[in-house]
């Protein structure tokens, strides 16, 4: 059987023992890397999830949670950073869209500037 394509044709690629769904993310993983061992920030996480909506029931069906994967969080200067590396193409995806603007009203509008998102094309 043929091994299948992925969706948007980016290549995966495993880093360190940390899997990394573009090699665009991984370039972005290697200087942040740097960032780190330069001392310029601090406390790098991969792949952090954030809740954007608690699980709930109603009338009998159980709803899950929802929740956003972004790329990469780390601590520059005392604020926290959260960024997503996409494609052009990826960035404009409806359901990525969609949970990209609930994460950034639930943790980045009320951070009042103590929390910052970047979306890295």
């Amino acid at each position: 059987m043929a091994k299948r394509r992925n969706k948007y044709n980016n290549k995966k690629r495993e880093y360190k023992g940390i899997k990394f769904d573009s090699i665009k993310e991984l370039r972005r993983y290697k200087v942040l890397e740097l960032l780190v061992l330069a001392k310029e920030i601090e406390a790098l996480e991969v792949q952090p999830v954030f809740i954007i909506m608690e699980a709930f029931k109603f009338e009998g069906v159980n709803y899950p949670k929802v929740s956003y994967r972004s790329d990469f969080r780390y601590t520059k200067n005392g604020i926290t950073i959260i960024e997503d590396v996409k494609s052009k193409i990826t960035a404009k995806e409806p359901l990525y869209r969609a949970k990209m603007k609930q994460f950034v009203k639930r943790y980045i509008v009320p951070s009042e500037g103590k929390v910052k998102f970047f979306e890295l094309n």
